[in-house]
């Protein structure tokens, strides 16, 4: 018997005649590296065209190092072991949550950046929406945000687990208010004037025209995505028979994208990349300054928590809509609904209900060919007064044509709604 590296007696010798090494020995498994921004994402602002998006090359700055340096995609953003649950029969409960969309991210960017046809519903609803709302949540800047706001006396009861729990539950409250958001895309074609970003994902921004507070997220070089929370908003629309997204799209001046850059530089806390060397060296001495503080960059939703319990399976009721979709058999949708069985065909976070809370009625409402989201308070079921026995349950609506937005004209309706 060889024996390598290693100082066995006799005992050890005598027992591996007849029993396999493993049970006499404990090897360790090596230690996921878990990226806290998807690489997959990041890659978009590259000029490699390599297939493996992941191993496309960046530019990346970082506070602590005064030169950028070139690496991959998949080798940044990244840190041992983040997710683990130590706890839980599934430890990687927590990343197969981001890794259930990012396999289908790339290609939702590309339909989001296509402006000749509306957004599929789905594609919007089960990896855009999901990949926003992670972004609040995913960063190992999280923990630091969720023990921050705990009772000095109950720190050492927050546990690495704890935190990583909070975030799934925090992601189930956002996934309604992402989706309520405006969302407004920003193209321009000049590649002499590339977007940046930064390991958060998103910076704070401002509407110029409306002064509404909200985030931007460079998708690519040429691209960025901003969202501004809403307290209403239409979300959804029918055309062609089909759910569809209610989005955005503006050109943007490239002149200005060195004030956009400026914004994401100074919201990193770690490191800025890009696609070229010449994209992020302007911004070293932004780098050599204190940043923008994570609590006015990541905790800017304008909801009180009871809003957000109450709306909270908001989005879990559009997917449901939207995955089953429209056809001329399917002539009523219903806004209460929670379809387990459409849910399953698609991405959903793992749900947490509530024992002691009833069910809410949700902010969903349907008209002239449109869904529209709404987040303001809900009484307490048990406080509604007795509905009228004359009053209907179902709304028959009469298909027509309405005015959308630009990207949307002819609208056929459900006939029935309830």
């Amino acid at each position: 018997m060889s024996m390598i590296g290693c100082a066995l007696d006799d005992r050890c010798l005598r027992a591996s005649e007849h029993e396999p090494l493993g049970e006499f020995f404990s090897y360790p498994q090596p230690m996921p590296r878990d990226h806290f921004i998807p690489a997959t994402y990041m890659a978009g602002l590259s000029n490699d065209t390599n297939s493996e998006r992941r191993n496309r090359k960046l530019w990346t700055m970082r506070r602590e190092r005064a030169e950028p340096f070139e690496a991959q995609a998949g080798s940044i953003g990244r840190v041992k072991d983040l997710y683990s649950l130590m706890s839980d029969t599934d430890s990687r409960t927590v990343d197969d949550t981001w890794t259930a969309y990012e396999g289908k991210l790339a290609r939702a960017i590309g339909a989001l950046e296509d402006r000749s046809a509306p957004l599929d519903a789905n594609i919007w609803l089960r990896t855009l929406v999901p990949f926003v709302a992670s972004l609040f949540v995913r960063g190992r800047d999280f923990a630091e945000r969720y023990r921050s706001r705990v009772p000095d006396g109950l720190l050492p009861r927050i546990t690495d687990d704890a935190v990583n729990n909070t975030r799934l539950f925090e992601l189930q409250r956002l996934l309604a208010p992402v989706t309520a958001a405006r969302w407004v895309v920003l193209h321009h074609d000049s590649r002499s004037h590339p977007f940046i970003g930064n390991e958060l994902g998103l910076a704070g921004c401002v509407d110029p025209y409306t002064r509404e507070r909200g985030w931007v997220f460079p998708l690519s070089s040429n691209l960025v995505l901003m969202i501004y929370p809403k307290t209403v908003r239409k979300v959804l629309a029918v055309r062609h028979g089909k759910w569809v997204a209610c989005i955005e799209h503006h050109a943007y001046i490239p002149e200005q994208t060195e004030r956009m850059n400026l914004t994401i530089a100074q919201a990193s806390q770690e490191f800025i990349y890009g696609p070229s060397k010449d994209s992020v060296w302007p911004f070293r001495q932004v780098l050599n300054r204190p940043p923008t503080p994570l609590q006015i960059t990541m905790q800017g939703w304008p909801f009180a928590s009871k809003a957000l319990v109450a709306h909270e399976f908001d989005w879990h009721r559009l997917a449901g809509i939207a995955t089953k979709g429209l056809s001329s058999e399917v002539n009523e949708i219903n806004l209460q609904e929670l379809d387990f069985k459409a849910l399953s065909s698609g991405w959903c976070p793992r749900i947490n209900f509530p024992a002691s809370l009833p069910e809410f009625r949700s902010g969903l409402s349907f008209d002239n060919g449109y869904i529209s989201l709404e987040l303001g308070p809900r009484p307490f079921p048990g406080c509604l007064p007795e509905a009228p026995a004359s009053m209907p349950s179902t709304v028959t609506y009469e298909p027509r044509r309405v005015v959308l937005p630009r990207h949307v004209d002819a609208v056929q309706s459900p006939r029935r709604i309830r």
